[in-house]
């Protein structure tokens, strides 16, 4: 096992509750088990304890389509969503963002749950929500000296502050709204950074990101950053190449907007700024920005638009720039459909970035959903061990359950891909072979 110093973050678990296709409580727990790899598990000091608590680098999210993988993640990232945005997005009487459960009426009316406990910096904390339109329930406590201490707990009628946030009792009870968030109003603050909870507002600011595919533009900008950043630039450029792509260069190209794009979109934005904040006549907009590859040909370097590019090369793009980050910053990345489009060495290949402690020394985490059943490996080789893997499936009434391969307790020499394909673990499809044969003929009558 690989010792730690302290100072390092981590996510130790996840609970959520009536939360989209989760009806019932479902928990993913990265703390290591006894069916750990070896070299795997990492151990990190905590502030209190003389024992170090053993923490697993990744984890994969397996099962048929449609079962629940992605909405996992889109349920751990609505957290982060309704921490960073809930103070500063609702007006007077607005809702805060509510997905529950809807295939009953009786989840339809229950308020969600979601729950963190991390180590930030050293020190574990614990933080939960239930919310509904409004907030019901809201909690943190920190373990600054091993033991639970109080920052605020609170229902729908009043807040309990511990000592360490007495003094911002009055401040933050003008702010507070029904339907916001204690830690979100902590966040609208100039002074936030010393705030006692700026540290876990931070970790849901900083170290927690979703990558889907609705989000591929920015992070390849951000790619194009790091070629920018001197600082970065030569671990950014080793992972371009190493996807043997052909790629020298990512570059930022910039476009100024005039003719008939500039009054699209100063129409636009006139919609957005409504009446009471008009555009004057002379008012500019900021150069378009795109990102441009450089390959190396017969004779010299050429340009090529992101377009001329195939899927596989931009999905490898745009998430290099993610993985890189989470590297770099200890922070924990969620990744929906991480082998899409990608060749199964370059999935296996990011996998060990986070799984080898040379790779990832502060200690960044991904949790990542897949079909790729390579990554399971056979009974001498696995990139997610037995402890790692997660199993989604949809019972009768269309609710999402989760299990762990552990809950199977699998022998450490079982192959876990075979065992996943056969059914073992759950979360394959039911395929009905009759009614392929019965749609194919239809199809053809």
């Amino acid at each position: 096992m690989q010792q730690q110093v302290g100072g390092l973050s981590a996510l130790l678990s996840f609970t959520a509750a009536n939360a989209r296709s989760y009806r019932d409580e479902v928990r993913i727990n990265l703390l290591a088990s006894q069916f750990a790899e070896d070299g795997v598990v990492r151990e990190l000091d905590i502030a209190g304890h003389t024992r170090s608590v053993k923490v697993l680098p990744a984890a994969g999210i397996f099962g048929a389509n449609a079962s629940g993988k992605t909405t996992l993640l889109r349920v751990m990232n609505d957290m982060r969503s309704a921490v960073l945005h809930s103070f500063g997005s609702h007006g007077p009487g607005a809702a805060i963002a509510w997905r529950p459960f809807r295939l009953d009426a009786s989840s339809a009316c229950r308020p969600t749950r979601l729950e963190v406990d991390l180590i930030i910096d050293g020190i574990r904390w614990q933080y939960g929500m239930e919310v509904n339109e409004t907030v019901n329930h809201e909690y943190a406590y920190s373990f600054p000296k091993g033991r639970q201490a109080l920052l605020f707990q609170r229902d729908e009628s009043s807040i309990d502050y511990g000592p360490s946030m007495r003094a911002m009792r009055d401040v933050l009870g003008a702010f507070v709204r029904p339907q916001t968030l204690v830690l979100s109003t902590v966040g609208g603050f100039d002074d936030r950074d010393i705030h006692p909870l700026s540290p876990l507002y931070r970790w849901f600011e900083h170290n927690l990101a979703f990558v889907g595919a609705d989000s591929r533009d920015i992070r390849l900008l951000r790619l194009a950053q790091l070629f920018e950043d001197t600082g970065r630039r030569g671990r950014a450029t080793a992972l371009v190449r190493a996807a043997d792509l052909g790629i020298t260069e990512v570059e930022i190209v910039e476009t100024e907007l005039d003719g008939e794009a500039h009054d699209q979109v100063r129409a636009l934005m006139e919609v957005m700024l409504g009446s009471d904040n008009p555009l004057t006549a002379t008012e500019d907009f900021p150069p378009m920005r795109r990102v441009r590859l450089r390959h190396c040909g017969r004779d010299d370097e050429v340009s090529l638009e992101l377009e001329d590019e195939s899927q596989g090369t931009v999905v490898w793009l745009g998430l290099s720039a993610a993985v890189l980050d989470a590297l770099a910053g200890g922070h924990v990345l969620l990744v929906d459909e991480l082998d899409a489009s990608l060749h199964p060495d370059l999935v296996r290949r990011i996998v060990e970035l986070f799984q080898a402690p040379h790779h990832n020394p502060r200690m960044a985490q991904l949790v990542f959903n897949a079909h790729e059943v390579e990554l399971l490996g056979d009974t001498e080789q696995r990139d997610i061990g037995r402890d790692q893997l997660w199993l989604t499936q949809k019972d009768d009434d269309g609710a999402t359950t989760v299990s762990q391969a552990i809950d199977y307790r699998p022998r450490k020499d079982v192959s876990l891909r075979r065992s996943y394909l056969q059914g073992r673990y759950g979360g394959v499809p039911d395929l009905d072979a009759a009614a392929f044969e019965q749609a194919s003929a239809e199809a053809i009558s």
